[in-house]
Formats: structure tokens, C-alpha cells, sequence
């Protein structure tokens, strides 16, 4: 390749843009954005509950539904976070109260919705006798504070402070009786007595009912969106399962179309994999067949969608290759077309030699079969560093006009396997950190009879399994592992995304 073609590339890829992994930070999430079947659910008002691992899309979701409040305006639908994106995670509050009862937290949770919703009414400039009587209420018990820059955090621990000061729990231990929890302040969550009414007390459900009053008046309906609730209980499991059931309570309780809102939620599928395991161990509760999780689940279309998207993103790229980006978005075989001349056409590897993307979608799925949207961009913005240093370094692989080299693919693909261990798994989950740092350096597949070797000195007591086998579930159900059948013998494969960072190696046959 020659000088001018090398300075050529090196212009180009600088001045590219891929995106940022973290959907609040990357600039073109709007624009590339995929309209997936279950985004297209959730628009429709036929999905409630959106599940996903990390990095798959809820985020995201949850961000372009505010871009969206126009057209869900025109609806007459109106968008009301459960907090901001763009600051630290208000329901972290929570982890700093591991007293609370399950009906102490889901008294929270119905203030704190109850609370965002009389915001919106304000906000709006509702004035009928139900908005005002909600409003005052609210006001009058510090539960809706004024407008500023941290509204929600402000709304969240004036609820939190109303709970833990005026709560009191009279708890059944066992019976048919429905468990009575009495508030101090003006707000009871049962149905008040005379004497009480005369004191100037009312309760949650007759303000909920108000705002659906209100809001039926108004013609209008409130989505509330909550997101990022794997956020909020960093070490202490049995603090995020009483929480949680709590919220599933209050969701299921404030469906009734009286209330005139819809709480829509975006929670990690192993956070819900643990939570219904945890209903079904500790009996559920009424209602709960109305817990009906939507999985993300990305197809391999849908990805090369993606990483097209993200090339058209930039507009110089568009020119160098004479493409129109709503042509190149409408057609698929135009998309497979265009990645072809952007990208090498296959990676040569040791087991042989792959198709390039098919390649990028085997470095980067995880044991459950799942591919992140997040790593895939990730490989993008890595693989054009080190494309670019390669042209710094002199190193021209390719002379036709192919924008990235196999290994500068190969650097990326290390490049994500670090932060997927090191910057997600071991951040998240950091008990498990000494199991998996036990196998560094080996091999990729081991039956459980070989794990039980190698983690026997391991320091049990600071984690949360007791044993082996209840070790490598956890492990399988995080997609560190893959389960794999070797004639009569159950193997779990270490799959590629942790492969470079804990330095294994595949036996080859």
C-alpha cells in the first residue's frame, strides 16, 4: 500500500466514531439505534418487564423512550423516570437500609411512584380537585420536593425518611389474614378509620386513586420507567431479593387501571433468574403469574444491523464508499455487502479459518449463548485504536480497502475479553473472583470432578457458595460457563469473551 492509501485509512479511521459501551455516554445511540421486536413491543404498550444481561440493550431502551416523549405525547401518553441516567444510581440509598422489612419496602416503592406521579401532575399544570388534593398531601408531607437538579434523589430519600421515621409493622407470623402496616404520618396505607379521617390522615390507595381520577380526567395515561435496579445492592443478596419481591408487589398491586399509570421495568436477567427463584422457595405471592419477563435476545442479523449502523454513523465513511446510509439501512444484503469492504473476509485461527464476522460473534458470546450489544461495540472502538497504532507502527497489512487487519480484530477481541472479566464479572460479582483466578493459565473445559481439585483450598467463607456444584451453576448462570457433553461426561467451557483474560488455552483435536 502506498504512502497517500496508508494517510488515507489514518484519516479516516480518526476522525470515526463507533459509539461508547455505556448507553448514557454514547453519542450515537439515537441514531443507530436497532427497533428490535421486543423495542417494537414496549412503543406498542404490550410489554412491561423487559429482561437482559448486561451491555444487551435496556439502557438503551429506556433512554430512547424519553427521546420518544413527543411522539408518546401525541398519545396521550407521558414518560416519567424513576431516576436520571446521567447520575449516580439514586436506589443505592437502599443498600445503607438492610433493616427494612419486605412491607416496609414495598410501602417505599409505592410512596416513591406515588410521589414521581404527583410530580407529573404538577408539572403539567393538572388542576382538578383530585391533583390538588394529591398535590397538597404530598407537599404537605415533604414527599415532592421543587423542580432541580436532583429531583429524583431528593424525591427518593424524602420517601426512604418517611418510611424508616413513620412506619410501624404489625406482622402476622402465620393465618389467612392480610398483613397490616400502619404510617404515623398523614399517609396510611390501610383504608383510615373515622377517628382517623378526623385527624386529617389519608390513605396510599385513596391518593393513587385520586391520580387515577386526575389522569382519566385529563385523558392522559403515565408510563413510569424504572431502570438500573442492579445497581443498588452491590453486596448484600438477601437485602436485593426482599427489596425486589417488594417491588414486584407494588408493581402488581399498582397495575390496576384505576391508578391510571404503568410502571415499566428494565432488570438483568440473572437478577430476575434469582428473584423468581426466590418466590418459588418462599411461596409466592398473589399476583405473581403477572410477572411476565420479555428477554433481549440478539440475532445475528440484528448485530451486523448494528455494526452497519455504526459504520453509517459516519458520514465521511459514507462518501469514502459511495453509499447512502437509508439505502444501505433498508436492504440487508446491501449491510452484509458494505461490512464486506470494511472488514477482511474471513480471521485465520488456530482450529482454521472463520468468516470475519462469525468470527466476532464467537469472541465475544458469552456461555449462555448471548451476545451483548456493548461488547460488539466495544470490539468496533478497539479494533480502531489498534488499527490505528498498527498504521503508526508502520505495520500495513492489507492493500485493498478494507478498513481493519485480522489482527488488529485479534488485539480488539483480547482487548474486550480484559473488560469483560476484569471490569464486569470480577466488578459485579467479586466473591467469585478466587474461583475463577484458580484457573488461569489452563485449559478452557473441565468436568466438575477437576473444578472440585482445583478450588478444594479455596476460601469458602468469603463467598456466598458452600460447595462445588452450587459454585458452577452460579458460574454457568453468569455464562462464565458453557455446558458442554463429551459422550457420557458433562464438560464446562470457558468460552472465548474469558478466554485471553485468564490466558486458557483449547485442545484442539
Amino acid at each position: 500500500m502506498d504512502a497517500s492509501a496508508v494517510a488515507r485509512k489514518r484519516a479516516l479511521l480518526s476522525t470515526a466514531y463507533f459509539g461508547d459501551p455505556t448507553a448514557e455516554f454514547d453519542q450515537a445511540l439515537h441514531a443507530t439505534f436497532v427497533e428490535t421486536d421486543i423495542w417494537a413491543g414496549v412503543i406498542k404498550d404490550q410489554v412491561n418487564i423487559v429482561l437482559g444481561a448486561k451491555g444487551t440493550g435496556k439502557s438503551a431502551m429506556y433512554s430512547l423512550l424519553f427521546v420518544k416523549r413527543r411522539e408518546l405525547r401525541k398519545r396521550r401518553i407521558v414518560v416519567v423516570g424513576a431516576e436520571s441516567l446521567e447520575d449516580d444510581p439514586i436506589f443505592v440509598s437502599l443498600s445503607i437500609n438492610p433493616t427494612l422489612s419486605e412491607e416496609q419496602f414495598a410501602t417505599l416503592w409505592k410512596l416513591y411512584f406515588l410521589a414521581l406521579v404527583g410530580g407529573a401532575l404538577r408539572s403539567l399544570r393538572i388542576r382538578d380537585a383530585s391533583a390538588r388534593r394529591v398535590i397538597s398531601v404530598l407537599e404537605g408531607e415533604s414527599l415532592l420536593p421543587r423542580a432541580d437538579g436532583s429531583l429524583f434523589v431528593r424525591t427518593f430519600n424524602e420517601a426512604l425518611r418517611y418510611v424508616n421515621a413513620e412506619l410501624e409493622g404489625e406482622f402476622g407470623v402465620s393465618g389467612p389474614s392480610p398483613v397490616q402496616v400502619r404510617v404515623s404520618g398523614r399517609i396510611v396505607l390501610h383504608e383510615p378509620t373515622a377517628e382517623e379521617r378526623q385527624q386529617g390522615k389519608i390513605g396510599l390507595n385513596e391518593l393513587l386513586t385520586l391520580v387515577g381520577k386526575s389522569l382519566t380526567k385529563a385523558k392522559l395515561a403515565v408510563w413510569l420507567l424504572v431502570d438500573r435496579l442492579d445497581m443498588a445492592f452491590p453486596s448484600d443478596e438477601a437485602l436485593e431479593i426482599r427489596a425486589l419481591r417488594a417491588l414486584f408487589r407494588a408493581y402488581i398491586s399498582l397495575g390496576l387501571p384505576a391508578y391510571g399509570f404503568k410502571i415499566k421495568l428494565f432488570v438483568r436477567a440473572d437478577t430476575w433468574d434469582r428473584l423468581t427463584r426466590n418466590l418459588d422457595a418462599g411461596g409466592r405471592f398473589p399476583g405473581a403469574n403477572m410477572l411476565n419477563g420479555t428477554e433481549i435476545r440478539w440475532s445475528s442479523n440484528a448485530l451486523l444491523n448494528l455494526v452497519v449502523r455504526r459504520i453509517l454513523h459516519n458520514e465521511h465513511l459514507c462518501r469514502h464508499y459511495g453509499v447512502k446510509a437509508d439505502h444501505v439501512r433498508a436492504d440487508y444484503r446491501q449491510q452484509e455487502a458494505l461490512f464486506a469492504r470494511v472488514f477482511p473476509e474471513h480471521v485465520e485461527t488456530d482450529a482454521g479459518i472463520v468468516k470475519t464476522f462469525e468470527w466476532i460473534l464467537q469472541q465475544i458470546r458469552d456461555g449462555t449463548g448471548n451476545v451483548a450489544p456493548r461488547e460488539l461495540i466495544l470490539m468496533l472502538s478497539y479494533a480502531r485504536e489498534a488499527q490505528l497504532q498498527r498504521l503508526d507502527l508502520g505495520i500495513v497489512e492489507s492493500v485493498d480497502e478494507h478498513l481493519f487487519d485480522q489482527n488488529a480484530l485479534k488485539i480488539a477481541a483480547a482487548k474486550v475479553s480484559d473488560f469483560r472479566l476484569y471490569r464486569t464479572l470480577f466488578t459485579e460479582y467479586p466473591y467469585i473472583r478466587s474461583a475463577v483466578d484458580a484457573l488461569r493459565g489452563g485449559e478452557a473445559s473441565y468436568t466438575v470432578e477437576r473444578l472440585e481439585r482445583l478450588w478444594r483450598d479455596l476460601p469458602w467463607q468469603v463467598m456466598t457458595m458452600n460447595d462445588t456444584h452450587q459454585l458452577v451453576d452460579r458460574l454457568t448462570a453468569l455464562g462464565f460457563f458453557e455446558v458442554k457433553s463429551a459422550g457420557n461426561v458433562t464438560m464446562y467451557h470457558v468460552p472465548p469473551i474469558y478466554q485471553h483474560a485468564l490466558a486458557l488455552f483449547e485442545q484442539h483435536r
